[in-house]
């Protein structure tokens, strides 16, 4: 081997040249995050039930549940949670269980449970991602008033947030959220015999687009919609409702009032002094941290030239901590091979041994590198497997 490599340099010289073009090439295209990616077997099982108090909670709604998640295999403890109007179970399985075919029994088993009719919604099951990060995107805006700015945020502007690859989903804290309410007359709704489910209904079959069908035109089909969702007030005001007598009215001739109306504020966010809006977004299980804080970088500049009535401010976000510890570790392994080559060509005096071993510890860097397919920044490695090895993913411990 080593007659080979001094017989023949060029030969030599070009393969040492691809492994370092080839180690390079891998080394960018490596993702980078903060942690490792970690499916750790949890699950919850969350249930809300608006008006009951922790009693009912219990043993309406969490001991049936709970009684059907406990013939699921694998699972190893049910700990559980029953506060007012909302159920809330956590579903340990046993470590190595596969979380996604324990999401599915689970939820195999939730369709046999019989819950109250009058539940606001059917059992949510969420898998626990202790990895999922996300960022903080500061909202002001000088002209609008709170509640403006609530509904135009929400309306317009987390959509464009949403569409970057790797987000999982936007939420808003702070600001003023409104509803439409229609207080009715009691005494009114009685004598005409009017239920409030009836009142409801009423409302939620005038509030939606409805197809009827398609026309021919030409070769072409066209589909026919009706849009019937409610513009403004007046369209709810003017919304016909049914007495129990088979007659007609309209809705304004029974309430009191419709308006709209500002919710309790629970969260006042203040960015730089200001009150608005954050934006939290949430980092999909499979999206890339640095990526993802590039995009929204991007589309932040983007909002602040197209939307000159708002501010948009990245709060937080740890992606430059990331590019600088990585950034970091290589300075320090090339000044460390400088310094290796330095002190080896003062103590042996001979240029070709020093340059020798310069060549050799960057080349065996870029070689070891490619050959794993990953750079592994820290001491982090998986416990749960006997041979200790690196993530594929370059992290900044």
């Amino acid at each position: 081997m080593i007659k080979t490599a001094i017989k023949r340099p060029v030969t030599v010289c070009m393969i040492v040249l691809f492994v370092l073009i080839l180690g390079f090439v891998s080394y960018n295209t490596l993702e980078l995050a903060y942690i490792p990616d970690m499916e750790l077997p949890y699950a919850m099982v969350m249930t809300t039930y608006t008006g009951a108090g922790p009693e009912e909670i219990l043993e309406l709604v969490t001991k049936p549940l709970e009684e059907q998640l406990s013939t699921i295999t694998g699972i190893d403890t049910i700990t559980s949670q029953s506060s007012e109007g909302s159920s809330l179970i956590l579903v340990e399985f046993v470590e190595g269980t596969d979380l996604t075919e324990g999401v599915n029994d689970i939820r195999d088993k939730l369709e046999r449970v019989s819950l109250p009719d009058d539940i606001d919604d059917d059992p949510s099951i969420i898998k626990i991602d202790f990895d999922s990060d996300s960022f903080d995107v500061g909202v002001t805006s000088p002209s609008m008033d709170d509640a403006t700015l609530y509904n135009y945020v929400d309306e317009d502007i987390t959509t464009y947030f949403e569409r970057i690859e790797g987000v999982a989903s936007v939420d808003i804290v702070g600001g003023v959220e409104t509803e439409i309410q229609v207080v009715l007359d009691p005494e009114k709704v009685s004598q005409l015999g009017i239920s409030l489910s009836s009142i409801s209904s009423a409302l939620s079959a005038e509030n939606q687009n409805i197809s009827v069908g398609t026309i021919k035109k030409g070769s072409q089909d066209v589909t026919l919609r009706v849009a019937r969702q409610f513009d403004d007030l007046e369209d709810i005001r003017n919304t016909y409702i049914t007495t129990s007598a088979g007659n007609g009215l309209l809705l304004r001739e029974i309430a009191e009032s419709i308006d709209e109306v500002e919710l309790d504020r629970e969260t006042i966010s203040v960015i730089n002094g200001t009150e608005g809006i954050i934006l939290e977004v949430t980092l999909a299980s499979d999206g890339n941290i640095v990526n993802v804080a590039d995009s929204l970088a991007s589309t932040i500049a983007e909002l602040n030239e197209s939307e000159p009535n708002l501010d948009f401010t990245l709060l937080t976000t740890t992606s430059d901590y990331i590019k600088r510890s990585i950034n970091n570790v290589v300075e320090t392994a090339f000044q460390a091979a400088f310094l290796a080559v330095i002190i080896l060509l003062i103590f042996l005096q001979d240029w070709k041994s020093a340059l020798i071993i310069g060549v050799s510890i960057p080349t065996s860097i870029m070689y070891y590198g490619y050959l794993r397919g990953n750079v592994c920044i820290g001491a982090y490695y998986e416990r749960s497997f006997d041979e200790r090895r690196c993530y594929s993913h370059r992290y900044a411990c």
